[in-house]
């Protein structure tokens, strides 16, 4: 269901606005720390940078002196990141900051979090895991990761059959080891860790979660572009693999339909047309790399006297060069 901010620009005619968010004054903020469990290719990416911006945003209001961009080059203000290509890799335990984080995203099993020992939200995004499997030997392949070279179905069989490729969903939600457990018991500890978190969201409902998420904090409005975009180039037709994608990754399938049956928003939302008195523009002229530099903060009023006076398109609010 469409938020109503969104509602609003689309009828008010502008182009390019993928990601709409409003921070709603009736909605009181939970403003406990978040931790996000982030899933390779579930739409985390532009979770992640959402979230941060917000964070960003709320700084440069407190800070007129400091812009989105050099926030964003002290990137370490409000997230602590240990990203690895496997899931299974030790995380490093966080820097010892006093004030904790107000906001961890992370690629590491379940139970990660407790090494921060904040009290933390806890939240997940999943993804149709066909879909997941597919996009991610594709994006590996575009991206030219080593072993990756060229699409070929030899290729693809042998990225899907291998078992740090399998149920990545329940890899990550679950403190157990697929070779060392067994993905029977893996599946089942996933599913009990899915039933405790905080908040999941699913990728075909993405706006209306991460508005939830968004009103657990007091961010201004976001009208932008998505993330970090995988760009779309040749693809291997992975039809004849269907059947087989769907068996190795059974349980996935059993945490993705669990979490469509069950949704679970972080946050109360609300549809009111109490918006926020600033909004955050954010334009992404290169859709292969999101550039934070491209962001600017106004007041809500005057970006829909924009639009009204025919602004229509997104990157009529690029910011200016400096």
């Amino acid at each position: 269901m469409a938020n109503m901010l969104r509602t609003l620009v689309e009828a008010m005619g502008l182009e390019g606005a993928e990601i709409c968010l409003h921070g709603d004054p009736n909605v009181n903020p939970n403003e406990n720390p978040l931790f996000f469990y982030h899933v390779h290719k579930t739409g985390g990416i532009s979770v992640i940078s959402c979230l941060l911006m917000g964070f960003w945003a709320n700084e440069a209001l407190r800070n007129p002196d400091r812009t989105i961009d050099e926030l964003y080059r002290d990137a370490t203000s409000h997230i602590g990141r240990w990203d690895t290509r496997s899931v299974n890799d030790a995380p490093h335990p966080p820097d010892d900051r006093p004030d904790g984080y107000s906001f961890v995203s992370s690629h590491h099993k379940f139970g990660h979090h407790e090494l921060f020992k904040q009290n933390f939200r806890l939240f997940t995004m999943l993804r149709d895991p066909v879909e997941r499997v597919i996009s991610d030997y594709h994006y590996r392949v575009w991206r030219k990761h080593e072993g990756y070279e060229s699409l070929s179905e030899e290729g693809f069989v042998s990225y899907i059959r291998d078992p740090d490729n399998v149920c990545m969903h329940s890899q990550h939600l679950s403190r157990l080891n697929l070779r060392k457990d067994g993905i029977e018991r893996m599946g089942e500890d996933a599913m009990s860790n899915l039933q405790a978190l905080d908040g999941y969201g699913t990728t075909d409902q993405w706006e209306d979660f991460v508005q939830s998420v968004w009103n657990n904090w007091d961010f201004p409005n976001y009208i932008g572009s998505r993330w970090l975009k995988t760009p779309r180039r040749e693809c291997l037709n992975t039809d004849p693999f269907t059947e087989e994608l769907i068996e190795l990754n059974k349980y996935d399938i059993a945490l993705y339909e669990y979490a469509k049956q069950n949704p679970r928003p972080l946050a109360a939302v609300s549809n009111g047309t109490n918006f926020r008195h600033h909004s955050i523009i954010v334009y992404d002229k290169d859709e292969d790399a999101g550039t934070f530099d491209d962001a600017q903060i106004i007041k809500t009023t005057d970006f829909l006297n924009r639009v009204k006076q025919g602004e229509k398109k997104l990157s009529d609010f690029a910011a200016p060069a400096a």
